[in-house]
């Protein structure tokens, strides 16, 4: 697996991002599908993507980390509306559309390598909003 510096660095690089943009939008994306999704469900990406929880803490920190507000990323990968409203979340904070689409083409293709072509797949027939940002 590889380490979390190196991680935050490729996704840095791919989606044309500073290194603190790459782990704040890393974190939000895993985020919202941490609360898209039912625990054992999430369980195999926080295997797949190292320093998960560090990674949504730092996502969920430009919300605020008001409860009403991390709630209000919940399901936003679940539907092409949500995902228009997280991609909306991300460019506020200084993504443009174009990083934005990459980070999730970046994120699509780590959960393919960590978790297997079929079971990512799988998982993003359960969350089409993910798939809907990466394209």
């Amino acid at each position: 697996m590889t380490d979390f510096s190196t991680l935050l660095a490729e996704l840095a690089k791919s989606a044309g991002l500073t290194p603190e943009q790459a782990e704040v939008t890393l974190g939000t994306l895993l985020g919202a599908m941490q609360l898209s999704l039912p625990s054992a469900a999430f369980a195999p990406i926080e295997q797949a993507i190292p320093d998960t929880r560090r990674l949504v803490a730092k996502g969920v920190a430009p919300l605020g980390g008001r409860t009403g507000e991390i709630a209000a990323v919940a399901g936003q990968v679940r539907t092409a509306e949500g995902a228009e409203r997280l991609a909306e979340q991300l460019r506020r904070s200084g993504l443009s559309a174009e990083q934005v689409r990459a980070a999730a083409q970046w994120l699509v293709g780590q959960l393919r390598t960590g978790l297997g072509p079929g079971p990512a797949d799988t998982l993003l027939t359960t969350l089409p909003g993910l798939q809907r940002l990466s394209t």
